[in-house]
């Protein structure tokens, strides 16, 4: 109940896991007695504890306070892996530090996990031929949500963002090969174009933190600000 209360809820805000590998990964882990990769379990544990909040289920919180000190324990052994899936559960360890009002925790676990994704590669969109498409794809989703989660941050932490290229040279992931998180086809389309005028508006502000005085950084036409919100109202009437 907790897995599907996860990918029913959390996933479509927070696509992070593929719901058809999780979901076999984990069949195959509770019918074995071998010893599960550690990455890999640390997701796992994060599910429940993010689910826990919105499952129809009541859960102790001991068993949250008993899943996290786990966690805890497998973080060394996550930030000393250089994949897709320690990004994926460095992002799920750092939701629930966001959830949980631990800014600094946050913001540190998500630093790691943006290192990490230039280390593997997945700020570039070039076509890889040992990548299967839906490997392609699920590179480009994980990094447009690191992307997006981190701004959230910088947005409202006010600190300077760690990822700092073009990132509009990825593209957008096919949401019929993703899944799609029940949404239409387009709605990747459209968040991507809207957290990249975020990203925009964090930058804007963070030029006119020079010294300058509110009209240079918002009344005046050419100001950085004025042309994030013209293009948001574009973005709006497009929609």
């Amino acid at each position: 109940m907790l897995i599907d209360a996860y990918f029913d809820i959390i996933h479509a805000d927070f696509p992070v896991l593929l719901e058809a590998s999780f979901r076999e990964s984990y069949e195959v882990w509770s019918a074995s007695t071998s010893t599960a990769n550690p990455v890999w379990l640390c997701s796992l544990l994060c599910v429940p504890i993010l689910a826990r909040r919105v499952a129809p289920v009541q859960v102790p919180e001991e068993a949250e306070q008993k899943w996290w000190r786990y966690v805890q324990k497998l973080l060394p052994t996550v930030f000393f892996s250089s994949n897709l899936s320690a990004i994926q559960a460095l992002m799920l360890v750092a939701l629930h530090l966001h959830n949980t009002s631990h800014r600094d925790a946050c913001w540190n676990i998500t630093g790691t996990a943006v290192r990490i994704a230039y280390a593997i590669g997945l700020h570039r969109d070039d076509v890889k031929y040992v990548q299967s498409p839906l490997s392609r794809e699920l590179r480009k989703q994980l990094w447009w949500t690191l992307y997006a989660f981190e701004q959230i941050q910088v947005s409202s932490y006010d600190r300077p963002t760690a990822i700092e290229h073009d990132v509009s040279s990825v593209g957008c992931p096919n949401e019929r090969i993703v899944g799609g998180a029940g949404h239409s086809q387009d709605f990747t389309k459209w968040s991507q174009r809207l957290v990249l005028l975020l990203g925009s508006a964090c930058k804007a502000l963070n030029r006119a933190g020079s010294g300058n005085t509110a009209e240079d950084v918002y009344d005046r036409p050419l100001s950085p600000a004025a042309a994030v919100l013209r293009d948001l109202n574009r973005w709006k009437d497009d929609l």
